[in-house]
């Protein structure tokens, strides 16, 4: 017998850093994902994945089921995952959803619904926010629950946990790229980093998040109240966020080769998604095929640049 269990991506559109200080973030649900599967006519678990990420997917395992009060899954153990490792799209969330996901139905569990209103109560989401301690330390619930739940969602932080979770209609009219380029610095140190400059008081920093928490808010009523695509007010917001987003010097070089591509074919406005020091970006543009033309462009320069060609730019309809 052969159990699946699958998640999705992510891209953090606006609010990355700001929603750590209590302002809003948007992020979607990406049609990249990860399955694993479970042949489980073998009697011990045994993991048929790369040598190097054996340690730390038993041991995420482990502590998600823990959380749950479920045994091991016994059987052999496979991952097929097209999200790009350390980039910003949420991998290792999709990683321990799934992995909580087929904890549950190693031991027959039925799943239990998930929604934005019950996520706290859903076992897959309960599960892999403990898997993802592993990998994050003290993650928001953010990427394991686009992970979870997939769509356009709004994410108000409180003193609550998890955040307030407001799912946005999307308008499947608005055309986006998006793509990686490498991590110059990791995540966890630019949130350190920006952490240390708002404990000394430093003005320049705290109005950078202020801003780029102001964008958020505006960027996630906008698409509440749009009647119409509000793409040029999305990309205005995007190329304001990117310019706090510098400020925090949270670009990089080939980052910003990147971006510059897309805004000289057909983008009207991008910026990073994420941690930043490189990693995910998206771009908005007028039409699909805008957002077709600008990433055969941005992944002629992206070969030129020797970025690899998991990380290259996709259009993506939102």
């Amino acid at each position: 017998m052969e159990l699946r269990a699958r998640a999705g991506g992510k891209l953090l559109l606006f609010g990355e850093h700001a929603v750590l200080y209590k302002f809003p973030a948007l992020g979607l649900g990406l049609p990249r994902g990860l399955e694993i599967f479970l042949d489980a006519g073998e009697p011990e678990l045994t993991l048929d994945i790369p040598e190097k990420f054996r340690d730390a997917v038993f041991k995420a395992l482990g502590r998600i089921a823990s959380a749950l009060a479920l045994p091991l899954p016994r059987g052999r153990l496979t991952i097929k995952s097209d999200i790009p490792l350390a980039s910003g799209f949420g991998s290792s969330a999709a990683l321990c959803v799934a992995l909580a996901r087929l904890c549950g139905a190693a031991a027959g569990r039925v799943p239990s619904a998930v929604s934005p209103k019950n996520i706290e109560e859903n076992e897959a989401w309960k599960g892999a926010h403990e898997g993802e301690k592993l990998f994050h330390g003290t993650p928001s619930g953010i990427d394991t629950a686009l992970a979870a739940l997939g769509g356009l969602l709004r994410f108000d932080p409180n003193d609550q946990f998890p955040p307030s979770i407001i799912p946005i209609f999307r308008t499947n009219s608005i055309s986006l790229v998006y793509g990686a380029v490498p991590r110059r610095a990791d995540c966890a140190g630019n949130i350190a980093a920006i952490a240390g400059a708002m404990a000394r008081g430093d003005n320049t920093t705290r109005m950078a998040i202020e801003a780029l928490g102001d964008i958020s808010h505006k960027a996630c009523t906008l698409l509440q109240n749009a009647r119409v695509p509000p793409i040029m007010d999305l990309a205005l917001l995007a190329t304001r966020a990117m310019s706090e987003l510098r400020h925090l010097k949270l670009s990089t070089p080939e980052l910003d080769k990147v971006l510059a591509t897309g805004l000289s074919n057909g983008a009207l406005g991008g910026k990073l998604s994420g941690g930043g020091g490189g990693g995910a970006y998206w771009l908005v543009c007028p039409d699909i095929a805008s957002a077709v033309q600008a990433s055969a462009e941005i992944n002629k320069g992206a070969a030129r640049l020797g970025i690899p060609p998991e990380m290259h730019a996709m259009p993506l309809i939102l």
